[in-house]
């Protein structure tokens, strides 16, 4: 997958993301997530960027093993990181329940398909 065919679909993938958040923000209990839900999915750009980036190093590496490595590490850091967010968010935050993580795993599961997507396509390079 080329970069431009990477960030013609990370485009449509976002999209989508922020249609579902003001899908979300038209319920009650979903509304004060708003933000977090918007900053979730620049979180979520950002990561499959680099993630990206990584793979794209690891295609065209003469390691046969390191694409599969990287494949790994991405969805450890991926878990880690996400992990962190939320403890975060909700350590600072002291949010009244605990519907936030809704719209954060709908963008989790988002991006997690356009990352299986992106990386299947370059590992058949």
């Amino acid at each position: 997958m080329s970069i431009k065919q990477f960030s013609f679909r990370l485009l449509l993938y976002t999209a989508f993301a922020i249609l579902v958040a003001f899908i979300f923000y038209r319920f009650p209990v979903l509304a004060p997530y708003h933000l977090f839900s918007l900053q979730t999915i620049v979180f979520f750009v950002f990561l499959s960027i680099f993630f990206y980036t990584l793979a794209w190093i690891a295609s065209r590496s003469r390691n046969i093993y390191m694409f599969n490595n990287i494949i790994m590490m991405t969805s450890l850091i991926k878990l880690v990181f996400c992990f962190v967010v939320i403890f975060l968010y909700h350590k600072n935050f002291h949010p009244a329940d605990n519907y936030f993580i809704i719209p954060f795993f709908t963008y989790y599961i988002l991006y997690t398909v356009f990352e299986i997507d992106f990386m299947g396509k370059l590992a058949r390079r």
